[in-house]
């Protein structure tokens, strides 16, 4: 992992100074090497974390003639595979150069042949084209702007485009409307009206005439060919060759292992290939969050390594506050903070850990979300049906498809989903300020449970758990690989139906299929806890308590600006969730110059 930056202007040797501050703001991505490369009209900077090629890799890259050059955040698995195929005279043995052969080869047409997690820049000389693009899933960050005197700006993270103090912070209002719908920014947009995101799966170029975006890559269509068994061994080889590819690297790789079916799955196999492979848990002191007996039952049955790291509230107030500079922006999926700490736990004794990021997005893993969603789904089926029949008969049915009371409510799946989604509703929007097309800005619209998970892999996937998991691995300088966002295997789990992965209120059936008899017994039934912080809990205790009553109270803090003081009030001293993002905007709103 990298972090990169650049600047494109006619006269790049004047931005040095801006260029710099770029690079001192990146050094947690990359502290290992730092690199700048200079064309006449594009300045390319790079903060490497070494992992591939130690010795030769550093960046920014350029190819022998010095009219290509590309800094790079990423790994390309099976790289090696793809270089056999290229013509190309390589000097390094290193993932970077293949993205440069590939672009001497293909020219953008490239991205059909990268797989991987990637987020580049790449400066053709000789067409005074700057080629950018982003992996098919968001695991690697990549933001841009334009500047005060025209320049095009991007980086790894905001704070480093920030620093050039060549961009407006103007907040842009629907995207603070979507972070308190959802605790975090939308993944098309950023928290500022001039700072752009490169969405998922495109690609970007810039030159003369301006920004032009392209969508190189979509989700698969759904294909249900193959029987469940059929799929449930091409799944197995499928995610097996996902781990192997993942565990190439030139230092040790570990994973982090909560005993739950995902990251229990990826330790299973490779511990296989790595017999000495090290796995990291983290605790919160309560029995109902605390998963660290079941990752200890996994940890001694494929007989890992294990490191296990309890909550501790000790300076509490000052890892809130770090939280509001490390993610840029406001965001309130309280597992950040132990997804934080537990980086900074391995980061101290290896450099790339293995997650099981993208195994409930893909396989149906959200049950107390989906099992709702197939309920409602079946009863409109069978009222549909009951409807075909009546009318064939001639005759109008007054019986009805079953579905529990507390659905009732619900007119489509598209409203169901977005009620379990939002944690403010349209009308408290509009009473914290919003107006009313703001507040509907950005509602999802499925019609079927294949949608709420293809939702799920566009927006919540590289909105939330993909941010969450980045910033926090990479404030420590430490490298996350997700084997189940593996292109191959990604693909072909999207293109499966929807009950080979949900049927009857069971989740993961798929996975559970291919792999439970790999599993501790004690795993194969166990529930779903998820990562989250005990919000509820923390939000009473004293350091919380005062945190609030210093952000929250005072009717002078930055946060109303933007929301109204009395609807605001109505959410104080509630300890939820709502209490939470409210919380962290105001924090966040205060500290950004910190970023």
């Amino acid at each position: 992992m990298c972090g990169i930056f650049g600047i494109i202007h006619p006269a790049s040797d004047q931005k040095v100074e801006a260029l710099n501050r770029m690079s001192h703001s990146l050094t947690h991505r990359g502290p290992d090497e730092k690199g700048m490369y200079l064309f006449p009209r594009a300045a390319l900077g790079h903060c490497r974390l070494n992992i591939i090629d130690l010795e030769t890799g550093n960046q920014p890259m350029l190819t022998e003639d010095k009219q290509v050059g590309i800094t790079y955040n990423g790994e390309i698995y099976g790289y090696k595979d793809i270089k056999k195929k290229l013509s190309f005279p390589f000097k390094t043995n290193s993932d970077t150069e293949v993205i440069l052969a590939l672009y001497q080869t293909h020219g953008s047409e490239m991205m059909r042949h990268l797989p991987g997690m990637f987020a580049f820049a790449l400066w053709d000389e000789k067409k005074q084209k700057l080629f950018c693009a982003r992996d098919r899933f968001g695991e690697k960050p990549f933001y841009y702007a334009i500047g005060r005197h025209n320049e095009f700006i991007f980086s790894s993270e905001i704070k480093a485009i920030l620093s050039t103090g060549l961009v407006s912070e103007e907040i842009y209002r629907p995207a603070l409307n979507h972070y308190l719908k959802r605790l975090y920014i939308h993944p098309h947009e950023t928290i500022y009206s001039d700072i752009k995101c490169l969405p998922p799966g495109h690609f970007l170029e810039y030159d003369h005439s301006g920004i032009s975006l392209h969508n190189y890559w979509e989700l698969p269509a759904e294909n249900s060919d193959l029987s469940f068994l059929e799929a449930s061994e091409k799944f197995t080889y499928l995610f097996k060759q996902a781990v192997q590819r993942q565990l190439i690297a030139d230092v040790p790789v570990g994973a982090f292992l909560s005993g739950g079916l995902d990251s229990t799955t990826i330790v299973s196999e490779a511990s296989k290939i790595n017999p000495e492979l090290k796995t990291f848990s983290y605790g919160f002191n309560n029995e109902f969050n605390n998963e660290l007996k079941y990752a200890k039952i996994a940890a001694e049955h494929y007989q890992t390594t294990h490191s296990e790291l309890i909550e501790n509230m000790d300076g509490i107030e000052e890892l809130m506050i770090n939280m509001q500079s490390i993610y840029d922006e406001p965001f309130a999926d309280s597992s950040c903070i132990p997804t934080y700490l537990i980086s900074k736990s391995a980061a101290s004794e290896i450099k790339v850990v293995l997650t099981g990021d993208g195994g409930d997005e893909l396989l149906g893993g959200y049950i107390r979300w989906y099992h709702p969603i197939e309920s409602f789904q079946h009863s409109i089926s069978k009222k549909s049906l009951l409807s075909q029949i009546s009318k064939r008969l001639g005759f109008q049915s007054e019986t009805k498809g079953k579905i529990g009371p507390g659905l009732k409510k619900y007119k489509s799946i598209s409203e169901l989903h977005n009620s379990q989604r939002d944690y403010f509703t349209q009308k408290d929007l509009t009473e914290f300020g919003f107006d009313l097309l703001e507040s509907k800005m950005y509602s999802e619209d499925p019609i079927n449970l294949d949608d709420v998970f293809r939702c799920d892999m566009s927006h919540y996937l590289p909105g939330d758990l993909l941010v969450k998991v980045d910033r926090a691995s990479m404030a420590n300088s430490l490298e996350i690989r997700s084997p189940f966002l593996d292109k191959d295997l990604a693909e072909f789990c999207i293109s499966l139906p929807a009950n080979y992965k949900v049927s009857n209120g069971i989740g993961k059936i798929l996975l559970r299929s291919a792999y439970e008899d790999t599993w501790p017994e004690k795993i194969k039934y166990r529930g779903k806890m998820g990562f989250g912080a005990p919000v509820h809990q923390w939000l009473k205790k004293t350091e919380f308590i005062e945190l609030k009553n210093e952000y929250l109270l005072n009717k002078n803090k930055s946060i109303y600006s933007y929301l109204e003081y009395d609807k605001v009030m109505e959410f104080f001293q509630k300890s939820n969730y709502q209490e939470w993002i409210l919380l962290n905007l105001s924090l966040w709103l205060e500290h950004r110059k910190r970023c």
